[in-house]
């Protein structure tokens, strides 16, 4: 598998899904007293069908 981390605003990756690793990292705001978040979209394209015939 690869390992990657997108660190910069409106980062974008193109890859094969197959040769990842799914992981996530814990939030951790900057400001301990702020709340934080994560947005991310997901887009896949297969040929022929999304989960098989």
């Amino acid at each position: 598998g690869q390992r990657f981390t997108l660190r910069e605003p409106w980062s974008l990756l193109l890859l094969d899904d197959a040769r990842v690793i799914h992981e996530s990292t814990p939030i951790q705001p900057l400001d301990a007293d702020a709340l934080g978040w994560r947005d991310t979209l997901v887009v896949t394209y297969r040929q022929g069908a999304f989960q098989g015939d």
